[in-house]
C-alpha cells in the first residue's frame, strides 16, 4: 500500500536546483555588463581625478540593488544589467567604503552615471 502523502523532495536537491538557476542568471548578467562597461566603468568614463585602476575587473551593484539590500529576492530581481557595473578592484573598494559615490540615472547603469569623490563631481555622458 502506498503512503497517503508522497515523500518531499530532498533539501539538497532543492538547493542545487536553486543554485543552478541563480548561477545562470549571474553569468548572463555579468557577461552583458562586462560587454557594456569593459574593464572599469570609471576608466571608461575618463574621469581625470579618479586616479589609476588596479586589480582585476569586478562586478559591482549600484546602491538600491546592492546585495545586502536584495537578500531573499528572486535572482532575476537581484541581478540585472540596470543595477550592475564593472569596476576595477581599486574603484570597487572605494565605492564600497563610501569614498567614491556612484549614482545611476532613471535607467540605472544603462544610462549616464554621476561620480562623486569628496567635493569633485563628474557627470558621465553616454548616448542611449
Amino acid at each position: 500500500m502506498s503512503p497517503a502523502w508522497p515523500k518531499p523532495v530532498p533539501r539538497a536537491t532543492v538547493k542545487r536546483r536553486r543554485q543552478r538557476i541563480t548561477t545562470a542568471v549571474i553569468r548572463s548578467v555579468r557577461r552583458d555588463v562586462a560587454t557594456r562597461d569593459g574593464y572599469c566603468r570609471v576608466l571608461d568614463a575618463g574621469i581625470p581625478w579618479a586616479g589609476w585602476c588596479s586589480g582585476p575587473s569586478e562586478w559591482a551593484h549600484l546602491s538600491p540593488y546592492k546585495r545586502f539590500q536584495t537578500q531573499g529576492q528572486l535572482p532575476a530581481s537581484r541581478h540585472h544589467v540596470q543595477g550592475s557595473l564593472m569596476l576595477c578592484r581599486r574603484h570597487h573598494r572605494a565605492y564600497d567604503s563610501g569614498t567614491l559615490d556612484i549614482t545611476g540615472s532613471d535607467v540605472g547603469a544603462e544610462g549616464p552615471l554621476v561620480f562623486r569623490c569628496g567635493d569633485q563631481i563628474y557627470e558621465e555622458y553616454r548616448r542611449q
